[in-house]
């Protein structure tokens, strides 16, 4: 979820979270969006910092915090955009788009873990992520 953080002072506290929890000498597998998409992707991000439409389709179903469940007939949203031919809801959701080297340089900021591999995967950047002994 380190993408849908909005500052690099909550993607790092976040980081210092995962490497806390991580056993000494475990690995960590993080994902994060790209701004670089491959050719075939539709999506075509021109800023690192966008919201992205998310639609909610009618059929998807969630719990509140009450534990109820929600369905097409009791959901109404408190924000975002019907589109009824399709039957869903629009939401718009924040997302900071990685570009090249920008996720292990975040890591390398910190103390107690070595980046250990990084690669592109399906239009995300990926890092394979060892905390020290």
């Amino acid at each position: 979820v380190l993408h849908h953080l909005s500052t690099e002072k909550r993607r790092v506290s976040a980081i210092k979270e995962m490497i806390r929890i991580l056993k000494p000498g475990g690995l960590m597998l993080v994902y994060v969006w790209s701004q670089e998409q491959e050719e075939k992707s539709s999506r075509k991000f021109p800023n690192q910092d966008m919201l992205v439409p998310w639609h909610f389709s009618d059929s998807m179903k969630y719990k509140e915090k009450d534990e109820k469940y929600i369905t097409e007939k009791n959901y109404e949203p408190k924000h975002g955009y019907r589109i009824e031919s399709k039957r869903s809801t629009v939401l718009q959701r924040y997302c900071h788009l990685y570009k090249h080297g920008e996720l292990e340089s975040l890591f390398e900021k910190l103390d107690g873990c070595e980046p250990i591999k990084s690669y592109f995967d399906c239009s995300n950047w990926c890092l394979i992520v060892r905390k020290n002994l």
